[in-house]
């Protein structure tokens, strides 16, 4: 929620030290961070040392469904034993199709990943500039603390109506104290794009007093 990365080359030498399983849900870093959008495992330079890699379809892909990647000694002890898989329905051929003409798409044109880290560094450098507290973000949703429920349902509300989407964190998922905007940075945004949302967001956040 905070767009932090996990220490995972010290979860690495833990895991190690104590013969332990490394699990890692990485929703928001698959085809996002790391070289060639591997991840945040590749981030660190540890992806051989995980033992299992959580990732979504959802998310930078554009599809739906989700992985499990591993030894397939454990992946074949999920298939059994694992609910959320045993009671599921494969994906369906066409989500199938779609999801690997992502991966293509983001193995073959690279500039994509170059273009997500230039517009997420230069949005969250706007917002900061302008007073944001993003929360040291380092991912591509970039969090915006409000800190106040009502004036962020007020500010999400108002964002809205001028054709800027964005998610919100609140209670139960975070402390309302630290109820935060979640904006979503993409490779197909323009400067002019995310020069204009930061504008509206110093505009909106003057006149709630959230800045």
């Amino acid at each position: 929620m905070e767009g932090s990365l996990a220490p995972v080359a010290e979860l690495a030498e833990l895991k190690e030290r104590y013969n332990a399983l490394l699990m890692i849900d990485d929703a928001h870093g698959f085809w996002a961070v790391g070289e060639n959008g591997l991840g945040t495992a590749s981030l660190f330079g540890v992806r051989d040392k995980v033992d299992i890699h959580y990732g979504t379809f959802s998310k930078a892909l554009g599809s739906v469904g989700g992985f499990c990647a591993g030894r397939s000694e454990v992946i074949d002890y999920l298939r059994y034993y694992a609910r959320s898989a045993f009671f599921s329905s494969a994906l369906p051929v066409s989500v199938a199709a779609a999801v690997l003409e992502s991966i293509r798409v983001v193995r073959e044109e690279p500039e994509h990943l170059a273009n997500l880290k230039r517009n997420r560094d230069f949005f969250q450098h706007e917002l900061e500039r302008r007073g944001f507290n993003t929360l040291n973000s380092r991912s591509a949703i970039i969090p915006v603390l409000i800190g106040d429920e009502a004036k962020l349902g007020q500010l999400q509300m108002s964002l809205f109506a001028a054709g800027i989407f964005t998610n919100i964190g609140t209670t139960p998922a975070v402390n309302a104290s630290k109820c935060r905007l979640r904006l979503n940075v993409m490779a197909t945004h323009t400067t002019e794009q995310l020069a204009f949302a930061a504008d509206k967001l110093e505009e909106l956040g003057k006149k709630l007093e959230i800045i």
